[in-house]
């Protein structure tokens, strides 16, 4: 008893100040992310690094050469980032850790305040947890440990900007407010498509205060007209440009394929699985079990049927349902927005980390509902024994990943210390980490100049002039993963991975065969074997493979015989 009581009282002097607050949850940031303060500069980051240094300012403020998008204020931001910092990885650490505790911040705030006006005892507390779960989940990783993951951080906190500026309005209508949101949410239609789902998220929430709390139907109006209507104004403006700019008005994922219904439709359930049940860390057998669950049509029609009746039922009786029940149609309404808006994007059913950046937003209001229904629970004890076991599991889970993101940086730096000197021939890397378990490492690429070399001449404090190829890459699972090779002659070998269920990868896809000037890739088997013929003398190459996170050099000497 003396213990729960001073938990509780030191949690009430950190939540009587939102700069406590902010501290706290920066500090709680800080230390599970330590694992993963020198990792993350990886994938499209050297990439980035390359293109400020070499590239016209207007080119990358514009994003040349990238797919269809408006992003200028991101790029202008990551450019001053770049410019400022370089890579100094504690920096970027610092400036996303502070990120993800504003977001946290600002979900504080938001959420506080609709628990104030619903009338829900301990709102502090609650909207507190909920922050809190926010901050320690792994589905965060992604988005607070990956550099080029930036813009999710940015977009979360002007999406949640802008719904309290909203939400201040109903109480003080201000036309500041609707002012301050204007800018804030003009800027945001040229950082990340996730703008598109502001106005829904507005409305939803206006609606709100008008039906459920009897705003006067001056404000309804005023919020519609000084805030909503701005909003789609912006929407169109940016989706002119888009087309006038880019010939589309389909942004930066134009080439999301035809998707079946019943797989957008299974998407919202997928996701909440991966939030709420760790669904990422489950063992394949039953997480795919759980998928094809998903994707039942039956599953489908109870699900949706379900939360129609539910949804229906409580709009129908809204003026007696408790501030509790308003509270959770909000949430609801606010999670199916955001779900129904990422469906058509790729889902990660496959290792970790890789996409759980575009759960970062809705994961928030996803433990906002996990917070108000354990609340509603009568005996504390199981209440709060509840939510610790639930906020535990969630830091044992993100320090899982970011121990994943940890092994993979060592295994890059390895990379790095054992690249042998190469004179001017011609470099071939057989197999490339792709990720560890799904934390991105490096990629296999057409251009000779990407891939390792980038990363190697960015970060390593060398510099190779060599072209560098890699041939192909694999999913690393585990530290020991890597490939064997034979030598069938002077200018074939077959490359063959150690473990099963790692595959082949190129430019990001499934492994195929394909060939350019130096050589020609006979993709056997795109789960384990391809076969490499050199089209000139092995004495032009350095042909090297990956084992034990070091670099090795084929012996050409050693026919018919597996090297590893």
């Amino acid at each position: 008893m003396y213990k729960s009581s001073t938990i509780a009282l030191y949690t009430q002097v950190i939540i009587s100040n939102k700069r406590r607050v902010f501290c706290f949850f920066w500090l709680v940031s800080f230390v599970i992310y330590l694992p993963a303060a020198q990792t993350g500069m990886v994938g499209d980051f050297p990439y980035w690094l390359e293109q400020v240094s070499t590239w016209p300012f207007s080119d990358y403020i514009h994003g040349k050469g990238f797919s269809k998008s408006m992003c200028e204020f991101t790029q202008l931001n990551t450019y001053i980032l770049y410019k400022t910092i370089g890579i100094n990885k504690w920096a970027w650490h610092i400036v996303f850790i502070s990120l993800h505790s504003i977001s946290a911040l600002l979900l504080y705030v938001l959420l506080s305040n609709i628990f104030r006006d619903a009338e829900i005892k301990n709102r502090k507390s609650l909207a507190f947890t909920s922050a809190i779960l926010f901050i320690v989940t792994p589905m965060a990783s992604e988005a607070v440990v990956w550099k080029p993951a930036y813009h999710f951080l940015l977009a979360t906190i002007f999406i949640l900007t802008v719904l309290i500026l909203v939400q201040k309005y109903q109480r003080t209508p201000q036309n500041k407010y609707a002012i301050y949101a204007g800018v804030i949410y003009l800027i945001s239609t040229f950082s990340l498509e996730l703008f598109y789902v502001t106005p829904l998220l507005c409305l939803a929430l206006s609606v709100f205060y008008f039906k459920t709390f009897g705003n006067h139907t001056n404000i309804f109006k005023k919020t519609i007209t000084y805030f909503w209507v701005p909003q789609i104004i912006c929407v169109l403006f940016n989706l002119f440009l888009l087309k006038a700019l880019h010939h589309s008005f389909i942004s930066h994922y134009s080439n999301i394929p035809d998707l079946h219904i019943i797989d957008l439709a299974s998407k919202p359930l997928k996701y909440l699985f991966h939030i709420l049940f760790f669904g990422r860390f489950l063992p394949n057998t039953f997480r795919f079990s759980i998928y094809e669950f998903c994707e039942s049509l039956l599953t489908l029609i109870v699900f949706y049927a379900s939360l129609t009746g539910v949804l229906v039922w409580i709009l129908a009786t809204i003026k007696r349902r408790s501030g509790y029940a308003k509270t959770i149609l909000l949430l609801s309404v606010f999670i199916m927005i955001i779900l129904v808006y990422l469906s058509p994007l790729a889902f990660p059913n496959l290792l970790l980390v890789t996409y759980d950046r575009y759960s970062y937003l809705v994961s928030g209001f996803v433990f906002a509902m996990v917070v108000l229904l354990l609340n509603s629970l009568r005996s504390d004890i199981i209440k709060y024994s509840l939510v610790g076991l639930y906020i535990t599991a969630n830091i044992f889970f993100t320090l899982k990943v970011n121990g994943d993101w940890l092994a993979s940086q060592k295994i890059i730096n390895s990379l790095y210390k054992t690249f042998p000197a190469v004179g001017n021939k011609v470099v071939i890397q057989l197999n490339v980490p792709q990720c560890f378990d799904g934390v991105p490492m490096m990629d296999a690429q057409t251009s000779p100049d990407g891939g390792f070399k980038l990363m190697y001449n960015e970060f390593s404090g060398n510099h190779i002039n060599s072209d560098v190829y890699g041939v192909a890459a694999f999913n690393m699972i585990s530290s020991g993963d890597g490939a064997h090779i034979t030598v069938i002659n002077d200018s074939v070998v077959n490359v063959t991975l150690n473990q099963w269920g790692t595959w082949w990868w190129f430019s990001g896809l499934g492994a195929f065969s394909y060939e350019n000037e130096q050589f020609k890739v006979n993709m056997r088997d795109v789960g384990h074997e391809y076969q490499l013929v050199l089209k000139k003398p092995e004495d032009k190459y350095v042909v090297m493979f990956e084992a034990d996170g070091k670099w090795k050099i084929v012996n050409w000497n050693k026919k018919n015989v597996a090297q590893y």
